[in-house]
Formats: C-alpha cells, structure tokens, sequence
C-alpha cells in the first residue's frame, strides 16, 4: 500500500476541468482523485498523478455533480484493473477476502456516522486497505476532501447507512507476476521429468528440452517466456561480462520488444528489484529470476544452476544474496 494520497485541493491540479472551468477538480473531482489514488498502487502507474488521468476522467464528469458512477469503473478499467460495482455490503466483504490487493472505491451520501462526516452532498473515497477484527470490518481510506478522513475506519461504527454505492478494484496481472507464476510451472515440469543440468548444448526449444531433458540456467529463463509467448521457440539469450547475448533468429528484438535492459551494477537490496526480473551476473556467468526479499530481508530466487536440481523454487542462494547484479531485464 503506497503512502501516497491525492487531495483535490493540491493546487497542480485542482484548478483542471471537471468538466468545465466553473467546476473543476478541486470542486468536483473526488471521483477522479479516487481513481488515482488506487492506480498508483499497480507499478506500471505509480507515478501518475489526477492530472495524469483527468484528459481520459472529464468525459465522465457532470457540471455541479462530480464523477459519473459509470465513471468510477470505466476509469479502473481502462488503467487494467478489474472494477466490480457491488450490490452490497455483504458481497464486497466476500470478494475482499479472497484477494490479497484489497483496493475500491466507496460512495458516500450526506450524513454523520460515529461522529464522522464524510460529506454533507456526496463524495467519492478509495480504500486501500481492508481488514476484519472481533467480526468488524475495517477500511484504509484515502479521502482526497478536505476533511482529510485517511486512516483506518470501522464500517459498522463510522460508515453504516452512508454509502451509496461501492466498488472493488483488481490490479492488473503483469508480465512479471506471470513469469514467477510460469518459473514455478517449467521448473515443476522439469523435475518431474528428471532434468539434468548441463552447461551448454541445450535444446533451443520448451518443446524440445521436455525430450532431452537438460538445462542450465540461462535456457530455463528462456523456456519460461517461450512458455508465456513472451519469446519464440528457438529463441534464447543469457547474460555474461554484463551484456546480453542471443541465439535464434530476431532474438534479440524480439527480447527488448518485451521487456527493457539496464545495467545497475549493485547489490540485490540498491538494485531497485521488482518481483519477476531477470537478472544476469559474471564471474561466474549465471542468470536467474527475482522472487522477492523473504521476512529477513534475504532475496529469493527462481534457478536452474546446479545447486538447484531438485530443490524447491523459489530458495535462498547464498552465493547471490549481496553479489552485484550486472544486469536487470525486466518485462513490460
């Protein structure tokens, strides 16, 4: 859940269209903030800003009245979340429990609940958060009004009875999350199939390596985004001396049409990991998928080297936890 909350007010923005010049964002734009302040908690959009989104918000925007319900899903939408429009309470509390991204949007009338007024009109909030405790249910709320209501709320004590409508938001799947979700499969694959690590001569092919059966570190990686159509069949690349090098016909543009190539040359905990990059090394030349940093702080890893065979994905790799990291692929 990031720190950041949008108010309306802020004056870079709060003197936009919403949708016109009498009613602007700062007066009417609780809806679009809303809708912000949820998006910036996907990675690819955490850096956008109600001014950002206001060109694609406005045409969802009533003079005098804020934000169009349709508004609020077409907005998640087209920023690649999934937006469900609940018919009550008891249902948003069922999907909220399944999902570990709790985000939404909730729609209040005019009206004090608990000593709390959340508008004396009506007013859009996005929730981030959501817990239940002693069989209440509580929100993290970032209310872009100016009565500044962000922080933790019970639904039953301070929010009963006022809402009009609510919302619950999905984050997108990204690549990333999708290549941790494939690594696991493949590798999966490859042990039930017994591979064999080798250092070089392998299959160019997911296809054909399930029949030979051998891999190294750098083919496993490339199986995974053949795996994912991410790269052709025959199509590989694996990182040594701080570069990438490519075997197959258009690897090469085919890899930076997926995914960008920097070269940090730091450690796991200064390289600005993401959950899902690849990572290449030298000395010895090896190339693995970031997993994420366990409760210690110890990066995990997806692996095919030699101490892997057999093991369980993702694990510690001792020899890698503060090693410099040459270069960072990471997928679009």
């Amino acid at each position: 859940m990031r720190d950041t909350v949008y108010s309306q007010l802020n004056p870079k923005w709060a003197g936009l269209p919403y949708p016109d010049k009498k009613y602007t964002i700062g007066s009417s734009g609780c809806g679009c903030c809303s809708v912000a302040n949820i998006i910036i908690e996907s990675e690819k959009y955490k850096k956008y800003t109600p001014k950002t989104i206001q060109p694609y918000m406005v045409q969802y925007a009533v003079p005098a009245q804020g934000t169009r319900w349709v508004g609020i899903a077409k907005g998640l939408e087209h920023y690649g979340f999934k937006a469900i429009n609940h018919a009550t309470m008891r249902d948003l509390f069922k999907t909220l429990k399944d999902r570990k991204s709790r985000l939404g949007v909730i729609l209040f009338r005019a009206g004090t609940k608990g000593g709390v007024t959340w508008t004396t009109s009506g007013h859009y909030v996005a929730f981030t958060g959501y817990k239940v405790k002693n069989g209440r249910h509580y929100f993290y709320i970032k209310d872009s009004g100016g009565r500044r209501h962000t922080g933790w709320y019970c639904y039953e004590t301070q929010m009963k009875g006022l809402i009009v409508q609510v919302w619950s938001a999905k984050k997108p799947v990204t690549n990333a999350t999708k290549l941790r979700k494939k690594a696991r499969q493949v590798f999966a694959v490859m042990t039930k199939l017994k591979f064999k690590y080798k250092v070089s001569n392998n299959a160019t092919s997911w296809t054909k390596a399930k029949q030979q059966k051998t891999s190294n570190c750098a083919t496993y990686v490339s199986y995974c985004l053949q795996a994912m159509g991410l790269l052709k069949e025959g199509q590989l690349f694996w990182c040594n001396d701080g570069v990438v090098k490519y075997k197959g016909k258009g690897a090469k543009e085919q890899l930076h049409k997926v995914a960008s190539i920097s070269h940090p040359k730091k450690s796991p905990k200064r390289a600005g990991l993401r959950k899902g990059d690849i990572c290449g090394y030298s000395k010895p030349a090896h190339t693995q998928i970031f997993a994420g940093f366990n409760s210690k702080g110890v990066p995990l890893w997806y692996s095919f080297g030699p101490s892997d065979v057999g093991k369980k994905l993702p694990r510690k790799r001792p020899n890698y936890t503060n090693k410099k990291i040459d270069t960072i692929i990471r997928l679009k």
